[in-house]
């Protein structure tokens, strides 16, 4: 069973037991997951459940609020420079967004050979953003054999 955690209304969930090494630039990755939960408490409410786990050869986070949901026509865009989609209006912090924190998460989970999308919060309404990272196993070890 994973380990919870909840402060305020984020609830983070962490499947330690079952994840290996990942060869990443730390910076990045944290850049990542920031940009992540910015874009969240932006444009849907704050985030209210960070996950990450293991699903077979890859690493999963995912970054998920309460908001309105990017709609299907604007899911590939939300991820260009310079884009701002038609929730930018309602954006709780009433500041200008310059529309490159998606695009910079894309090329940073690009250049460590992932791959990021968006689809509906499960029982919405909402967004999940999904990062996957392919993990590293260790020496001698395929990683589908586990830690």
């Amino acid at each position: 069973m994973p380990a919870v955690s909840s402060s305020k209304n984020l609830m983070a969930a962490w499947s330690l037991y079952c994840i290996s090494p990942v060869a990443a630039d730390k910076r990045r990755l944290e850049r990542v997951i920031a940009n992540l939960v910015e874009n969240a408490a932006n444009y849907g409410g704050g985030a209210n459940r960070v996950q990450v786990e293991r699903d077979g050869a890859t690493l999963r986070i995912s970054v998920e609020d309460e908001g309105p949901g990017v709609p299907p026509e604007e899911r590939d865009a939300v991820f260009e420079r310079f884009f701002r989609g038609s929730a930018s209006g309602r954006r709780r912090s009433g500041g200008q967004g310059s529309g490159l924190g998606l695009a910079l998460v894309a090329e940073h989970v690009r250049l460590h050979g992932g791959r990021v999308w968006v689809e509906d919060r499960p029982g919405g309404p909402g967004a999940r953003f999904v990062v996957e990272l392919p993990l590293a196993g260790p020496p001698g070890r395929t990683v589908e054999e586990g830690p």
